[in-house]
């Protein structure tokens, strides 16, 4: 027997608790719920126990509690106080809706709030008030409103499950308030639990033929992915989709009854609907999960409803048509056609025009399926006869209008399937001719059409005036119009704060006071283990600059298995389970920010830390916690095969430059297994690598390698991925599966497959998908469901996918596409300050020359050099509409004479800047797909060429494309943006003959004898990064890195291009030093050299600004050089970078960011950027770089300068070194000085003896601060090159200490030379002087400057302790010290006190060489006035009168010299003396 809920209860207020009391005259002794309002300690208690004591203060009768939610000041019970019968099924089963409701506070004493709290407090309740009133709430005490005819019979045929409660037989994806019931659930208070759907259910009693039945209707809306329209669109990972709702028609008729069950719900995949306008562009998220969020989604519908066909409604053509593609193309790929069938009906073009007739065609489809899937037919009290055994699942876009449309289509057709079996009307009668039945029908799916658009839009649904009255009209069409207008202002401005109280209500976020109370068990937050807190902001939209972030705090919580966030002013808590997180991407264009992407949303959580350091940091405690998905590679020691050996042996001969080490024992003994193939390799690297002993890169048998030092890491440093990139000019061929198993070998870790030309018009071989999507979809089917899509591209002529292995998925982020296009060169009308402006005539290169070589007239072909022809249409050298202006300016005075010259000017440029600037404006020359592999950066091209030479005129457009720069439609280079670039298709000229760029394999060059096959090449932005092609196939191996031969060839005109090459990826940084001081990077002598982009003789503003993922920053630190006006700026001042990558083997990996900026006014603008690479930076000496830097990949200028990386543990060696070293002097100057004279009695009490001075003289002695030894060198623990894996690095304190120490010899103002070491400085344990040391550690104080001595070789920067500082009160006042005399002997005492005594003497020299030169000075500025005031008494004798002053003057200055070197002589003589 289930248990019976209470439908009537006194909610009554006492001064120590809050009772939950059912009716006692209701019911028999009832159990009541005791809220303690001081502890919130919550208990129920049976009748006998629950009589109470005290004044009442208020009792209410409620009919049911939907829960408690917590808010600041406490938490507050949410209950029903009034509600509206809607009908019953059955006659025992009657179901309610809410109509009023009650939010009233437990605690007795509420949290104290500040102002802004309590108007976030307010803010939350007018919030909940707001949603529980416009939501249509519905529930039964003895019905499940949230289960279906048919699963409920399957329920009560389980007497297991009958004898549960109410709420644990209910279905959780309408069960509306079951966050809110939490605290009750746990508690087993499963008499007070009621469940709430939201909805729509209408009951209405209906005769025809004389029979009387009940017809129902019910619309169950989920709540699993539930919100505001724009908000909440497609599919989360876990497969729950926005707006999805299951509508049951239910007919009852003399204890018989039907039911027929459709759902709808958004396209289920990762996609969103973002930006301005009325009706924003559906996109198509690049999402790795997309694939497990279709599956999920369909495995359920399968699971619950069986069988389903599915209509899309969506246009096939325009904005919306790209995700249909996409949602035909998984339906067919992931299920067969047994289980999931897709028909694509355009609603809006069959429709158009009022013609709503069109409808019988869709249905015409569908009617074997609606009559094979049928009904449930079912006796009221008994067992289902006949099941539903499929469903149809319906959608568009936002599945309100046009889905309720259709859906009441498919009802009407089997409502009278449902009327005649169950004899109300006969197998020929039609429902139309019961007209009042008909009007009633139609009303009800109308008015749930609005209350399903209502609770989405915030409007009623539109097209109503079709499905109550069957046609069109003006009237409707005009309501339609404004509703549309209401869902635009109710997007811009009301859906922000619905989506807040959606999420609060269904418990996406907690409320709760951010405070220290939070760390202690007994809080709300239970956040005792939490040990790590970083503060952050939390990004409402990561890709819009502008877009505001919410201060807030993030936290590890290592017992629960999370990460929380906390919101500091609306307190809200956000919790990520480790379980639930399946990607985490540092993003590549902001260094601080982080994103997390967890299986409950699509769209990532991102924060930004206030500084990359820690954003680092709160990383490297992540990758200690477990979690479901590995993000780093784990050491694999199993044996590889021969294949496997031979590769990686190459690759280690190879990457030598990459992570080169010190020889060790070890290594050597592992090396000389690989000598002879390494000995054939090395000969390919670099000249500065022939030096250095590389690490041996032990063998895997997933063709990867990894480090092997002598102890074992756990985690790979390098992965190798076997990689494939395939390329085809189809030139508009009929393609099939054929090819690719022709093409395409499998087994590969990452795809890259491009086409150029192909057909955009024709139609996929039974598929509704468009040609190119059709393409996709056959290279997916071929290589099947273990390869996942990393991002698909299409422009006008081509067509990119990315695939990755399934296993590999979490190793891929950063994900973005975009588009190539051409442009004139800068080298333009430049502006006042001669910077590139964006609103200027293009002009020809500064030396009248065109760019190195020309885009070919025909596609992919490289055609001769075209003769340079002036494109600025006036036949002068000069090439510039600027100077013809001028010459208008000043032969015409009129402005209508002006007005007619412009034209003529322009006129004359039309040929060449309207066919490029206006009709290729926004022309699309190909696509680019960029993504990062874990630390990897990679760039796919794919180029198509359009050719131009169709124009009017020729000769004219194929010279002027030959000028064309290829760029990349944002923020993204072709060259510097990414590690690997890699351009497939038509070969570019003007791109591909710079440097770096080489055929992919030696046969994806530029073919003499096919030049419109297309190529294939790659470059890498750094030097040692390299990959390597696949060896020889062998047996039966697939060919690798050739041109496919195949009776392919015969079907198409030019061959595809095949090209498999091993790819090294490299793993996040994964150690950080305990030693609290970060790596350095100095770079010095900065300048820039053929600045191209800046006109000839034009001084313009221009700074350097630098910036990587490694280095430190935050949001207040601007790392750029000074201001420079010059037409080719130079800086003579030294960057100083901090670094938090330890390894300078790792950092060989990296580069530095560079960007040459140039300012005008308030305004900046780039004028090049590019990349410095830190391999040869990382040596004992400054490497001398040369670099170039581009503006839209076009050259702007070169960059030198030298650069120099210290790592942090040869900082900590040389200071540690120098300190040791100091601490000997000291030891031996102590030992070689005579013990201390006592002095005289007489001179004790003599106040005019002078007072003792040091030996050491004064002219040597600076005061500064003190110093501390170096730390021990930290113990070797298990980590690649030896580098400690303890994540404990702090922020460097010495970053808001004083720059005291050079390191490049020379010492600063306040510091100590080598030689200049004061004679008895007190001793300080060795871990306090280096703590002193870092605290005023500063690389770039007084770098020498002057270019003549300015070696950055470590040795001669940290080569001293002069490095040292000493504070005036370091020696004096010492508690130790004091405690420790009285252990001393007598002769160490005496030592001891003569010891402080020479301090106090070392102080008063300072203070008598600081007061002789303030003597000087003043002595200077008495004596000048004295000598000029003679001059102008004396006018007439000037000359003789300026040599006596000047004699006189120099005869004063000697005096007062004199007299203060006899002053110091004579007290230091007696200083001796004394001692």
């Amino acid at each position: 027997m289930s248990i019976q809920l209470y439908s009537k209860i006194n909610l009554i207020y006492l001064d120590s608790y809050v009772v939950l009391q059912p009716d006692l005259h209701k019911y028999v002794s009832p159990k009541s719920i005791f809220i303690d309002r001081t502890t919130l300690k919550i208990e129920q208690k049976l009748y006998e126990n629950s009589i109470f004591s005290g004044p009442i203060r208020s009792s209410t009768t409620i009919y049911g509690c939907l829960g408690i939610i917590n808010l600041l000041s406490g938490p507050y019970l949410l209950c029903i106080t009034e509600f509206e019968r809607v009908g019953s099924i059955r006659d025992n089963q009657v179901i309610n809706r809410v109509t009023k409701h009650l939010i009233v506070p437990v605690a007795r004493i509420p949290i104290v709030l500040n102002e802004e709290e309590k108007k976030e407090e307010k803010n939350y309740l007018t919030l909940l008030n707001d949603l529980l009133e416009s939501c249509d709430l519905y529930y039964s005490y003895n019905f499940d409103v949230t289960q279906s005819e048919q699963r409920a019979s399957k329920i009560e045929s389980n007497p297991i499950l009958m004898g549960q409660p109410l709420w644990k037989r209910s279905d959780r994806r309408f069960f509306w308030n079951y966050h809110l019931q939490q605290i009750f659930i746990e508690n087993s208070f499963d008499s007070f639990i009621v469940p709430v759907m939201d909805g729509f259910i209408k009951i209405i009693d209906c005769e025809i033929n004389s029979n009387q039945f009940k017809y129902i209707f019910i619309s169950r809306r989920s709540c699993k992915r539930t919100g505001a329209r724009y908000h909440i669109r497609g599919s989360d990972p876990l497969g729950n989709v926005a707006n999805f709702v299951e509508t049951e028609q239910i007919v009852v008729f003399d204890q018989v009854l039907t039911s027929f069950v459709q759902v709808r719900g958004s396209i289920p995949l990762i996609w969103q609907q973002k930006g301005k306008g009325l009706k924003p562009k559906p996109v198509v998220d690049n999402n790795i999960m997309t694939d497990d969020a279709f599956q999920a989604h369909m495995n359920e519908l399968i699971h619950l409803y069986g069988p389903q066909v599915i209509v899309s409604l969506i246009d096939q053509i325009g904005g919306e048509s790209a995700i249909g593609d996409a949602f035909e193309s998984e339906t067919n790929l992931l299920y067969p056609e047994e289980t999931v069938r897709y028909y694509a009906f355009d609603f809006h073009e069959k429709c158009k025009n009022n013609r709503y007739d069109k409808l019988s065609e869709l249905l015409d489809q569908v009617k074997p399926y609606l009559d094979q899937y049928g009904h449930l037919f079912k006796s009221t009290v008994g067992e289902p006869t006949l099941l539903q055994t499929g469903s149809f699942r319906t959608n568009c876009i936002d599945c309100l209008d046009r889905t309720n449309v259709v859906q009441s289509v498919f009802a009407h057709y089997i409502l009278h399937s449902q009327l005649t079996r169950m004899g109300i009307i006969s197998h020929s009668e039609r429902i139309e001719n019961h007209t009042a039945f008909e009007m009633q029908f139609k009303n009800i799916w109308a008015d749930n059409a609005d209350v399903m658009s209502e609770q989405y839009t915030g409007t009623v649904a539109l097209k109503t005036d079709f499905t109550r009255t069957g046609k069109r009209s003006v009237k409707g069409t005009m309501t339609d119009g404004m509703n549309s207008v209401r869902r635009y202002i109710n997007k811009n401005f009301k859906d922000d704060e619905k989506q807040s109280a959606i999420d609060l209500f269904l418990g996406k976020y907690v409320v709760e006071k951010l405070s220290n109370e939070a760390h202690n068990p007994n809080s709300l937050a239970e956040s005792s283990s939490i040990d790590i807190e970083y503060s952050a902001s939390i990004l409402s939209d990561p890709n819009d600059p502008s877009s505001r972030g919410f201060p807030a705090v993030v936290r590890i919580n290592q017992s629960h298995n999370s990460i929380t966030s906390w919101l500091k002013g609306s307190g809200r808590r956000k919790d990520y389970y480790f379980s639930s997180i399946y990607l985490i991407e540092k993003s590549k264009l902001n260094h601080r920010q982080l994103n997390l992407y967890y299986v409950e949303n699509p769209s990532p959580e991102c924060f930004q830390f206030t500084s990359s350091l820690q954003r680092e940091q709160f990383l490297q405690e992540l990758y200690k916690q477990s979690f479901t998905k590995q993000f780093l590679p784990q050491m694999n020691h199993s044996s590889s095969d021969e294949k496997s050996n031979i590769l990686n042996q190459k690759i280690n001969s190879i990457t030598n430059d990459i992570f080169s080490n010190s020889s060790t024992s070890s290594l050597n003994s592992l090396s000389n297994e690989f000598t002879s193939l390494n000995n054939s390799n090395v000969s390919n690297n670099d000249d500065n690598s022939s030096n250095n002993d590389p690490i041996v890169l032990s063998p895997t048998s997933d063709d990867s390698f990894v480090l092997s030092p002598k102890i074992p890491i756990k985690r790979k440093l390098l992965d190798i991925f076997n990689s494939y990139i395939g390329s085809w000019n189809m030139e508009n061929i009929n393609i099939n599966s054929d090819f690719l198993d022709e093409w395409l070998p499998k087994d590969k870790d990452l795809y890259s497959i491009s086409a150029q030309r192909i057909s955009a018009d024709r139609k996929s071989p039974g598929l509704v998908m468009n040609y190119r999507q059709y393409w996709f979809y056959l290279i997916r089917k071929y290589l099947g469901t273990e390869y996942i899509t990393v991002a698909t591209a299409i422009s006008d002529n081509t067509a990119s996918i990315v695939l990755v292995r399934k296993s590999l998925a979490n190793c891929v982020n950063n994900i973005s596409v975009s588009y190539l296009q051409k442009r004139l060169p800068h080298k333009k009308q430049l502006s006042s300050s001669g910077l590139p402006t964006a609103t200027t005539t293009y002009l020809s290169n500064s030396n009248g020359s065109s760019p190195a070589g020309t885009s070919p007239p025909l596609p992919s072909a490289a055609p001769p050099m075209v003769p340079q022809r002036d494109l600025s249409g006036s036949g002068s050298n000069s090439g510039s509409s600027s100077g013809s202006g001028n010459l208008v300016n000043f032969f015409f005075g009129s402005k209508k004479l002006k007005e007619m010259s412009s034209k003529i000017i322009e006129q004359s440029q039309k040929s060449t800047e309207v066919l490029f600037k206006d009709k290729y404006k926004d022309v699309q020359f190909g696509t680019t797909i960029s993504l990062q592999i874990r630390e990897t950066s990679l760039m796919f091209i794919n180029f198509c060429n359009n050719n131009v030479s169709q124009s009017a005129n020729p000769e004219l457009a194929a010279e002027a494309e030959a000028a064309l720069i290829t760029y990349i439609k944002n923020k993204q280079y072709i060259n510097g943006s990414s590690r690997y670039v890699f351009w497939a298709g038509d070969y570019d000229q003007v791109t591909l003959n710079k440097d770096g760029w080489n055929p992919l394999s030696q046969q994806s060059g530029l073919s003499n004898t096919e030049p419109l096959r297309g190529v294939a090449y790659w470059k890498s932005q750094l030097d040692p990064d390299t990959i390597f092609e696949m060896p020889p196939p062998t047996g039966d191996d697939r060919v690798a890195s050739t041109m496919v031969k195949s009776p392919l060839s015969e079907a198409c005109l030019f061959q595809p291009i095949s090209c498999s090459f091993s790819l090294p990826i490299l793993s996040p940084y994964t150690w950080l030093s305990t030693i609290d001081i970060p790596s350095f990077i100095i770079i010095r002598h900065l300048k820039t050299e053929q600045v191209e982009l800046i006109q000839p003789g034009t001084k313009a503003d221009a700074y350097l600004e630098m910036d990587a993922f490694h280095i430190i920053s935050d949001e207040f630190t601007s790392l750029k050089t000074s201001t420079i006006r010059s037409s080719t700026p130079m800086w003579t001042d030294t960057m100083e970078l901090k670094s938090f990558i330890d390894d300078k083997e790792y950092l060989k990996t990296q580069f530095i960011q560079v960007a040459l900026v140039g300012k005008e006014l308030m305004d900046i603008s780039l004028i090049g950027k590019g990349i410095i690479p830190l391999k040869d930076a990382c040596g004992d000496r400054p490497h001398h770089f040369r670099i170039q830097l581009t503006l839209e990949d076009e050259f702007s200028c070169f960059l030198t300068g030298d650069i120099q990386v210290f790592s942090k543990s040869e900082i900590n060696k040389f200071i540690q070194e120098n300190e040791e070293k100091k601490q000997r002097q000291q030891q031996q100057q102590s030992l070689q000085q005579p013990p201390p004279q006592v002095p005289s009695r007489s001179n004790r009490g003599n106040p005019t003896a002078p007072l003792p001075i040091s030996t050491v003289p004064s002219q040597n002695y600076v005061l500064s601060q003190p110093t501390r030894a170096a730390p021990p060198i930290p113990a070797q623990q298990d980590s690649p090159n030896n580098k400690s894996p303890i994540l404990q690095f702090k922020p460097p304190s010495f970053l808001s200490q004083p720059q005291n120490i050079s390191l490049n010899g020379t010492s600063p103002p306040n510091s100590l030379s080598p030689l200049q070491q004061p004679s008895r400085p007190a001793p300080q344990p060795p871990q306090q002087q280096i703590e002193n040391n870092l605290n005023s550690l500063s690389l770039n104080s007084n770098i020498n400057n002057s270019g003549v001595d300015g070696s950055l070789n470590s040795p001669n920067l940290l080569s001293s302790p002069a490095t040292a500082n000493v504070n005036e009160n370091s020696t004096m006042g010492s508690n130790d010290t004091n405690s420790n005399e009285q252990s001393m002997t007598p002769s160490k005492q005496i030592l001891n006190t003569f010891t402080k005594f020479g301090s106090i003497v070392d102080d008063f020299v300072g203070d008598i060489k600081n007061s002789s030169e303030q003597l000087i000075k003043t002595i200077n500025q008495t004596v000048a006035p004295v000598i000029t005031s003679s001059s102008d008494q004396n006018q007439e004798n000037s000359q003789n009168e300026e040599t006596l002053n000047q004699e006189e003057k120099d005869k004063i200055l000697n005096e007062v010299n004199n007299n203060n070197e006899n002053f110091i002589n004579n007290n230091t003589d007696s200083t001796e003396n004394v001692l």
